[in-house]
């Protein structure tokens, strides 16, 4: 996988795994029954914010790249770079990385929900599982940049027994 494409897929995981998390950890405590269209629409909520605030931030601060570098090449007029090629190949990288991020997000909302489908009465199994792949997702981060894994294994998995306190003190979807 390209680099440019590893932060999109890892904002969109970790992005849809804890908000999942703060939605629905009061459900996932509950004892009633889990419910799949709740769930799903969880997860098409977390994945269209997710993918609206990706878009917005990866494309202005790609596009303030591209306004630094023609003020460089063209300091009289840095307008000049500003409807061309790059600009048409900066809106359309990041729609595509939007659309990782956005799908990485989907299907990080799903990793803590899904679960309870199957372990409907181990309510803690279900919070272990969303934990674990956080973890697991920080042991990924730490081999991607040369970290330390266990430093960033406990950072994320700590990140996610946060969210659950807050989740299940808040209460969104009791």
């Amino acid at each position: 996988m390209e680099s440019k494409y590893i932060f999109p897929l890892v904002l969109g995981l970790t992005d849809g795994i804890i908000t999942a998390l703060m939605i629905a950890t009061a459900e996932l405590l509950s004892s009633t029954e889990p419910h799949l269209t709740l769930y799903l629409r969880i997860a098409v909520g977390s994945a269209a914010v997710g993918a609206i605030s990706f878009f917005m931030a990866d494309y202005s601060s790609m596009k303030q790249d591209l306004m630094r570098l023609s003020k460089k090449v063209n300091p009289s007029t840095p307008e000049n770079l500003l409807g061309t090629k790059l600009e048409f190949a900066i809106l359309r990288d990041s729609a595509i990385r939007t659309a990782i991020s956005a799908f990485a997000g989907f299907v990080g909302a799903l990793i803590p929900l899904l679960p309870s489908l199957i372990f409907v009465s181990e309510h803690l199994v279900t919070l272990a599982i969303a934990d674990a792949s956080l973890a697991i997702l920080g042991l990924n981060i730490a081999r991607i940049q040369s970290g330390s894994y266990i430093f960033w294994s406990l950072l994320m998995g700590g990140v996610g027994v946060f969210v659950m306190f807050i989740g299940s003190t808040i209460q969104i979807v009791p």
